[in-house]
């Protein structure tokens, strides 16, 4: 077992760069000019409790098995966010988040939201964005698709839902948490595009290494994050139902000097999935 931030760190470099054949699926590296399959290797993390993930100190008790009694308080630096402890997992049991998950949410609040213990992306330094940990064969990823699956999850762990509203600081800090952990998520990424503007912020947290422009060996990292973040249903309507930005109509400036009662009628006209292009 691992103890500090730094172990975990440096064996993540001893991870095998993945050749240019590889994909999300079929995974290989060069060894002595030849390319050699990485499928039991895949496999052994897949099935096997080696991975590194985060369990919470607080909150409910969970459920645990002999294996599961063994976790650590890790010996880092700095304080370990939100009391968590680091337990093994199979990667069939875990689901890959990136490190500002870990830093703005509680380890609790992710099992609950996407049903498998987050990967501790946050003690691995790079290797948080290790190609291998973006192939579905390993770990789950955060798609479109899980996202869109887990939305009722969502809601109940923010507090949220239909013909509710957010009550207390709780619910309203844990709605804006994950808003900027989905935020940082992509202004950290080293291989996610952003805008000048983002970029030159993510820079001065972070400068970034840019790959090799003969390097494919790192395209499959691509998969770990939503293309888009309109892909996260993460915005939260008046009428307390958590929507992917593509389906909320942004009201003008002059809806506020609509009539109350017929701003109540509206409302619900201006959710769902007759909107396109912006526009009803």
């Amino acid at each position: 077992r691992l103890a500090t931030k730094q172990q975990y760190s440096a064996i993540g470099k001893l991870l095998p760069a993945l050749s240019q054949g590889s994909s999300a699926s079929l995974l290989s590296t060069e060894f002595l000019g030849q390319s050699v399959s990485l499928s039991v290797l895949a496999r052994a993390l897949y099935t096997e409790r080696v991975l590194p993930v985060a369990l919470s100190t607080e909150g409910k008790v969970e459920t645990s098995t002999s294996a599961d009694a063994s976790v650590e308080k890790m010996d880092v630096d700095e304080p370990v966010p939100h009391g968590t402890r680091t337990g093994y997992y199979e990667g069939k049991h875990s689901v890959w988040v990136p490190p500002s998950f870990l830093a703005y949410l509680t380890p609790g609040f992710l099992r609950g939201w996407l049903g498998k213990r987050p990967l501790r992306t946050d003690v691995l330094g790079d290797a948080a964005y290790h190609p291998l940990f973006a192939s579905p064969s390993i770990i789950e990823q955060l798609t479109g698709g899980l996202l869109q699956n887990r939305r009722d999850q969502l809601s109940r762990e923010i507090g949220a839902g239909p013909g509710k509203h957010l009550s207390g600081d709780d619910a309203v800090q844990k709605l804006v948490s994950l808003m900027a952990a989905i935020g940082a998520a992509y202004a950290d990424h080293p291989l996610i595009e952003q805008s000048d503007h983002a970029k030159s912020m993510a820079d001065r947290r972070n400068p970034p290494v840019p790959p090799s422009s003969t390097d494919n060996t790192q395209r499959v990292t691509l998969g770990t994050l939503p293309e888009s973040i309109g892909a996260w249903p993460v915005f939260l309507t008046a009428d307390g139902v958590l929507s992917t930005l593509k389906q909320v109509v942004l009201p003008g400036e002059s809806f506020a000097d609509v009539p109350q009662k017929l701003r109540t009628t509206l409302r619900p006209y201006m959710l769902g999935s007759k909107v396109e292009d912006g526009r009803r």
